[in-house]
């Protein structure tokens, strides 16, 4: 049974994915809707996202393979933000691509990402950690059921408009009022639901959900 939590993760994915309906309006140019404001400025992973999805518009045939991206300036909610694409250099394996997010006359990220016809697939120097299997982690949003006063503002952004995605986290972050770590630590996450097969598409979540999180793990 689908709990209202679930419905607002599903709600949150729907506006995502309306912030990747990106708009041609000219050469390697594209105008990009705002995701559904949660943190009351752009939020870095959906600049991450527009950005290659915008590259990766320009490319034919060839995979995501890296992506390096440079937050400039905080963006306004809320607002639509224009994606401009550099075609850098078209090779026969690789190519790659620069790519600007701007909102008016600011430029909010500056990413740069190659893409391969034949990427190898990643390698772990090291094995993993030893983590608990997702079904035995709770969800990110247990850890705000009893929140000090100082950071009850927080559940807005992560309970009552969560992220589009179901984050499951061994222990308190941070931002809910758990200790700072000494080791390392891991969490789960997936979509709540199904997206189609679009490689570019998956490529693109995944890069917007790295932004979730990371300040914590840091």
């Amino acid at each position: 049974m689908r709990s209202p939590l679930d419905d607002r993760i599903l709600a949150s994915l729907d506006g995502l994915l309306r912030a990747l309906d990106l708009e041609p309006v000219g050469d390697d140019h594209f105008l990009a809707p705002p995701e559904p404001d949660r943190f009351t400025r752009v939020f870095g992973g959906q600049t991450v996202a527009q950005a290659l999805l915008a590259a990766g518009a320009t490319v034919d045939g060839k995979a995501a393979h890296s992506l390096h991206a440079y937050f400039v300036q905080a963006g306004v909610a809320d607002h639509a933000v224009e994606v401009s694409v550099e075609r850098v250099r078209d090779g026969r394996s690789m190519t790659t691509r620069r790519a600007c997010v701007n909102q008016g006359d600011r430029t909010l990220l500056v990413a740069l990402a190659s893409f391969h016809d034949n990427p190898a697939e990643p390698e772990l120097a090291h094995d993993p950690p030893g983590a608990p299997a997702p079904q035995d982690v709770p969800r990110l949003q247990e850890w705000f059921d009893e929140l000090p006063p100082s950071l009850v503002s927080q559940r807005a952004a992560w309970v009552d408009h969560p992220p589009p995605l179901d984050l499951r986290i061994g222990e308190a972050p941070t931002f809910a009022g758990g200790p700072t770590a000494t080791g390392s630590r891991a969490h789960w996450m997936r979509l709540p639901r199904a997206v189609g097969d679009d490689p570019l598409l998956h490529a693109v979540l995944l890069a917007y959900a790295t932004d979730y999180l990371l300040l914590d793990m840091a």
